[in-house]
């Protein structure tokens, strides 16, 4: 896979494994994982409010209001950055556009006041002055990991929540309470459709698509008995179904479960080249990133950011995209982009990228120690190898926690380098 096109893996997290779409436009992630309180620094109706990748979700006391900007727009910015120089050159002008499409999901005859809370709180918080109206100001607005709308319909509990940065919502059922009341109004979208048991919701910008939904209960002797479940639809409404039924007498959970794409969740800028998977199912994730915040795992090769532009980093997923198994920095104190991912048939991680760093880490006994270098390089406005540049490969162990063999392949000129063509 070429070096400099980013990439994006798309997920599906379902109950029986993995499935991977390349879908064409970004669904619904978080940058950073939580719900912001509303201390008057927002309009009345909104609750809360959490970031999402490309835009805002806004829980409303009757339903999410969610404004989406279209990721192809944003991208063109980015690459209109990363290629600055070119472009210039050329007259492009910069593009200014951001196409954006806001719509709902509004709770249809639920308790107009439900009890809103969030749960799992944070320890950082945020601080609200803008503007001259100082009743919009707003110091220590908390931010939490869940919210919960109380009795949103008789004896049913709406909870909405990240799972590893993706965002997941379920209804939790008291024993008796009435299904056929929950009640989905999709506002404001161009098509919902249920497809092969999953539900697509088609706005002007993205395409968001929910799997079958998963329900299940809680028996008296605390063990989990799946219940059959499906979405039904009637117009632009979406309510659930249990065809073979269930147990009235026990509490039911029913959690629809969101195609999601992979991101980190770093507080650093990273950015995403290169991906592959192993022999079990396992996916690897390659990048850069700018700095410290990007998650790594204990006894990783390399849990702090070197130095320097940005660092390759490393990171390996369970199968259902759930769990990081390890993550990694992987650089010296100079520039670090890596260009491809190979796993071997001991599911041991290869890695071929460019450095710029004369103190890339090395084995002792590898095929060149020396870094090589070459004519300083401006690669884009951000990355720029002032000494040159010589490729690298590394072979990690199939834990991520040493490496097996690392060494510099290049002459005294340039190599490694995919640059952009005039």
């Amino acid at each position: 896979m070429e070096m400099g096109k980013k990439i994006l893996i798309f997920i599906l997290l379902t109950t029986f494994g993995l499935q991977v779409y390349a879908l064409e436009k970004d669904t619904l992630t978080f940058p950073e994982a939580s719900f912001i309180e509303n201390k008057n620094q927002w309009p009345e109706q909104v609750a809360f409010k959490a970031d999402i990748k490309t835009g805002n979700l806004w829980l409303e006391k009757d339903g999410l209001l969610f404004d989406i900007q279209d990721p192809e727009d944003l991208k063109a910015i980015a690459e209109y950055k990363n290629h600055y120089g070119i472009y210039q050159e050329k007259g492009i002008p910069f593009p200014t556009r951001v196409r954006r499409h806001i719509y709902k999901i509004r709770f249809s005859d639920a308790n107009p006041e439900p009890l809103i809370y969030g749960e799992e709180p944070l320890k950082s918080y945020n601080n609200y002055f803008i503007g001259k109206d100082k009743s919009r100001w707003a110091s220590h607005v908390k931010k939490y990991k869940t919210v919960t709308y109380k009795e949103l319909y008789p004896g049913i509990d709406y909870k909405i929540y990240q799972k590893d940065g993706f965002l997941k919502w379920e209804f939790s059922l008291a024993p008796h309470a009435d299904l056929k009341l929950i009640n989905l109004d999709y506002q404001y979208v161009e098509k919902i459709s249920i497809i092969n048991d999953r539900l697509i919701i088609k706005t002007s910008v993205n395409k968001i698509v929910e799997l079958k939904p998963y329900a299940y209960q809680i028996d008296d002797q605390g063990n989990r008995i799946d219940v059959e479940c499906r979405f039904t639809q009637k117009g632009n409404s979406i309510s659930f179904e249990l065809p073979k039924g269930y147990n009235k007498q026990w509490p039911l959970i029913i959690d629809p479960t969101l195609v999601f794409s992979s991101y980190s969740g770093s507080t650093a800028d990273n950015w995403g080249y290169t991906a592959t998977y192993d022999s079990q199912g396992y996916l690897f994730a390659g990048g850069s990133a700018f700095g410290n915040g990007y998650p790594t795992t204990t006894g990783a090769v390399d849990t702090v950011y070197s130095g320097g532009i940005c660092d390759v980093v490393i990171s390996k997923y369970d199968t259902n995209g759930t769990q990081m198994i390890y993550s990694t920095y992987l650089g010296g104190s100079g520039v670090e982009v890596p260009s491809s991912l190979v796993v071997n048939s001991n599911d041991e991680l290869f890695v071929m990228g460019t450095t710029g760093s004369s103190d890339f880490p090395v084995t002792p006994n590898a095929y060149d120690t020396s870094f090589n270098g070459g004519t300083g390089f401006i690669l884009t406005y951000i990355i720029n190898f002032n000494n040159g540049a010589d490729l690298f490969v590394t072979r990690l162990n199939n834990s991520g926690t040493q490496i097996l063999a690392s060494t510099y392949f290049g002459g005294s000129g340039n190599d490694g380098l995919n640059t952009p063509i005039n």
